[in-house]
């Protein structure tokens, strides 16, 4: 999922509970963000963040997700 970098730290709250995600490819300056896990890769001031939960089960033959607007609206976002 692509998300406004300039956004608060909060709004991903409800997107953690809903997605569950094993991975972030966050800024180095989030540091909220980078706190949920740890880090396994860091690039040009990027870095990439294995998370400690449980995930959602995905379909075998799924390669990419897109959300819709509808679907972020639902959020709030």
């Amino acid at each position: 999922m692509l998300l406004d970098a300039s956004k608060g730290d909060d709004i991903f709250d409800p997107l953690f509970e809903a997605y569950r995600p094993n991975y972030l490819w966050v800024p180095e300056s989030s540091s909220t963000l980078v706190a949920r896990g740890k880090v396994v890769f860091a690039f040009r001031g990027y870095v990439f963040v294995e998370l400690n939960q449980d995930s959602i089960p995905m379909y075998k033959d799924l390669s990419l997700l897109l959300t819709t607007s509808g679907a972020v609206n639902s959020l709030g976002l």
